[in-house]
């Protein structure tokens, strides 16, 4: 409900606060994204929740796809990738929260985005690769709070894959 508040809130009153009356003092405990995700399904849906739900499933089925495509980019096989994006398809869990408005549709879809596009830069070492998925790992970030340590992880793994592009850019002689 304060994730709805919140959204409630930026639409109609144009604040980021989860207070019911004014003064509607900002709320620093919750990560802007799915908020304003919401916010912007309500502006368009006029206040819809059905619509919210069926956002979140399509999001949801999208993950599934970009979880299929992330296990073949880590040279899976087909059957393997299949399996990976059915057991996500058919996870309680993820089936339920896609249909609650809660955060975990849209952080998983962040987190899949984000690691598929990483897996892209170090396989291509194309900037641009690296910008999306810094990018998608912001919108994590930005949707749950635990996402602020993603950067903790992910730095050694650039940093190893850096110095691997170099080793190959001088073996090229680039």
């Amino acid at each position: 409900h304060n994730y709805e508040r919140i959204a409630l809130n930026l639409v109609n009153n144009r604040v980021y606060s989860n207070e019911l009356n004014p003064p509607y003092l900002p709320d620093v405990r919750r990560p802007p994204l799915y908020p304003t995700f919401l916010a912007g399904i309500y502006a368009w849906s006029g206040f819809s929740r059905t619509v919210a739900v069926l956002f979140q499933i399509l999001l949801g089925s999208l993950t599934v796809g970009l979880t299929y495509l992330f296990a073949k980019s880590l040279l899976l096989s087909r059957r393997n990738a299949l399996f990976a994006a059915l057991i996500l398809a058919l996870d309680p869990l993820s089936i339920m929260y896609t249909n609650m408005l809660v955060t975990e549709t849209l952080f998983t879809f962040y987190l899949v985005a984000g690691s598929l596009t990483l897996v892209s830069y170090i396989r291509s070492y194309r900037l641009g690769w690296l910008i999306l998925s810094a990018c998608m790992f912001a919108g994590a970030a930005l949707t749950r709070p635990i996402g602020q340590f993603l950067p903790l992880v992910l730095l050694p793994l650039i940093v190893v894959a850096g110095g691997v592009s170099a080793g190959r850019r001088d073996r090229l002689g680039e």
